[in-house]
């Protein structure tokens, strides 16, 4: 497969960019999606990798936008003299290369249908492949492929015209209104009638893909059939007894949807879809998936700093520890009679301590009341009645930049470049202070029994509004904190995570982390936020001192300005992904 895409591209390196943004892209179905998806009757039903997007003047000026305005902010001399910064001037520079003079508009465009798409499939030897392009004048198109691939030389054949190079095994075939380029490993070569019967849109897996997607207006769409691609993928690097496990676990995926689409706002959104596939292996381990789960609550975020960098949000997260262990204990009893032979053979190899603490955890696995007494006799808490209420509501993780940061000062506290928290919602206020009462007590016998010979101090603090919490401290050898962490409850909520965090949360200071809803899927149960200060800001200025050599670092907020990333599930056991990117657009704005 990887001879494929490495000798299918340089036969026609005109499109190299655009095939390389497609490949990046996203899905869809012909009455939903418009053009995208009226190339699939040109590709055969077991494809297993479907790409289209939108070629026309619209899309290439919205990515030209995108680029530039990128681009027109970052530091002088970064990008240098004469190097493309759009699309169109890339393409430009190519076509001068290759074909002597010319430009994308002048060259390309005047033939240059809507839509490209690429796709490959099972083939004898490897992966077969093609790209098709709408055109709308052949002869055009015709000329300007020779024009650009020196050594290539035409003939007309019967309903289009060859193209071919003697030492290049693939070929290119110009009909009425589509180019289509069949790599060297095709079954089937050019034909009188291009589009092929049964074709992808035959494909179930192809078809629920792209209908679960959760949108519509999509400018690039893909389809993958993840199990088939990955076996495939793995045939190309067989090894003798390896097929048992990866066949195990692709067959339990099932297809995958994308779609993206290009904003006005200097925005990029890419949704994803990945089906469930074959479940008979994990029916028979008594896994079960439950579909859709609680929704996130936004209300939370009221409660989140404006200036956090980084914030996770979940819902119930209960539920997905409570499915993760249901689904490990249901697999574990499958095993329950090997379980001796495992122990004697750790006591033998290792010795009866190691023996006896994996026979302790797998019997935990396998039996709910013995891991509730494990938890309880490790922690100090009772999971039903003391934790579980605890995440049975919304929660959020964010860091915040400090202020204070200097990888210099006197102050270990000072030396960290973030501060954070978690927050929980419980369900009661109860249950939020009863569990912040009981940790100084319960940590402090788990620290001094550890053996940690760091000198600590845990101690209630006082806090703002009142709040019940508690303080831990751990000093260095010059007697100054480098760790300050404090424990509060207030009402129904519960905050741990670094003193000035806690303190910021609870008073009511700078909370309201803002996102737009449309950045997430609707009924989503989990995110991620990034929202980066601008590169020149004193905040970011003052945070790369913590790692000054990492350029990755330094020219992140130059591509991203916000970033939100959403998952769901759904009542069809699918889970949904979107990406939501906004670019910094600084004087472009507007």
């Amino acid at each position: 497969m990887r001879r494929l895409i490495t000798r299918m591209l340089p036969t026609f390196a005109l499109f190299l960019v655009l095939v390389a943004s497609v490949v990046q892209a996203a899905p869809s179905a012909q009455e939903r999606f418009g053009t995208l998806e009226s190339l699939s009757a040109y590709f055969p039903k077991d494809t297993m990798l479907y790409a289209a997007t939108r070629t026309d003047a619209n899309v290439i000026a919205s990515l030209d936008r995108l680029v530039q305005t990128v681009a027109s902010q970052l530091p002088a001399g970064t990008i240098p003299a004469g190097f493309p910064t759009t699309l169109t001037t890339a393409l430009d520079l190519f076509i001068k290369q290759q074909a002597g003079g010319g430009t994308f508009a002048d060259t390309v465009q005047p033939w240059l249908g809507d839509t490209l798409a690429v796709g490959i499939y099972p083939a004898i030897r490897s992966a077969g492949g093609r790209i098709v392009i709408k055109i709308t004048d052949p002869k055009a198109a015709q000329q300007a492929v020779l024009k650009t691939l020196r050594g290539w030389s035409s003939r007309d054949a019967d309903g289009y015209t060859l193209l071919s190079n003697s030492n290049d095994r693939n070929q290119i075939a110009i009909y009425p209104d589509v180019m289509v380029i069949y790599s060297w490993s095709d079954d089937v070569g050019p034909q009188q009638t291009p589009a092929v019967m049964p074709n992808v849109t035959a494909n179930t897996y192809y078809t629920t893909a792209l209908a679960r997607l959760p949108d519509s207006n999509y400018d690039m769409i893909a389809f993958v059939d993840t199990p088939l691609m990955l076996a495939y993928n793995q045939r190309q690097s067989y090894h003798d007894g390896d097929w048992i496990v990866p066949a195990a676990v692709y067959r339990t995926l099932g297809s995958t949807g994308l779609g993206v689409h290009i904003g006005i706002d200097q925005t990029l959104t890419l949704d994803a879809v990945q089906t469930l596939g074959n479940t008979v292996g994990l029916d028979a381990l008594g896994v079960q998936f439950t579909g859709q789960g609680a929704a996130l609550n936004p209300d939370i975020l009221q409660r989140v700093p404006q200036k956090a960098v980084f914030v996770m949000q979940a819902a119930d997260i209960g539920a997905m520890v409570e499915f993760a262990g249901n689904s490990a204990q249901s697999a574990s009893k499958k095993f329950q009679t090997v379980l001796p032979s495992i122990i004697t053979g750790l006591a033998y190899s290792s010795s009866v301590s190691t023996a006896g603490i994996f026979s302790s955890a797998f019997g935990g696995i396998i039996n709910t009341d013995w891991a509730n007494v494990l938890f309880a006799n490790l922690s100090g808490y009772d999971y039903a009645s003391e934790i579980r209420p605890l995440l049975s509501g919304n929660s959020a993780f964010f860091l915040t930049l400090n202020p204070s940061y200097n990888p210099n000062s006197p102050t270990f506290v000072n030396r960290e470049p973030f501060d954070g928290a978690l927050l929980f919602e419980a369900s009661d206020a109860q249950a939020a202070q009863q569990f912040v009462r009981k940790l100084q007590r319960e940590l402090a016998i788990d620290i001094y029994s550890s053996g940690d010979q760091n000198a600590v101090r845990i101690q209630e603090a006082v806090l703002p509004t009142g709040a019940v919490g508690m303080s831990l401290a751990v000093y260095g050898e010059t007697g100054q904190p480098f760790d300050q962490f404090t424990a509060a409850a207030q009402d129904k909520w519960l905050v741990i995570g670094t003193a000035s965090a806690v303190k910021q949360v609870l008073s009511g200071d700078g909370l309201g982390f803002d996102t737009t809803s449309s950045a997430l899927l609707p009924n989503a149960g989990a995110a991620f936020y990034m929202n980066l200060p601008s590169a020149q800001s004193p905040q970011w200025t003052t945070f790369m001192r913590s790692d000054p050599g990492n350029t990755a670092l330094q020219f992140l907020p130059y591509f991203v300005q916000d970033l939100a990333v959403s998952a769901a599930g759904t009542d069809k056991n699918d889970v949904l992904l979107r990406l939501k990117l906004t670019l910094p657009c600084g004087d472009n704005c507007g």
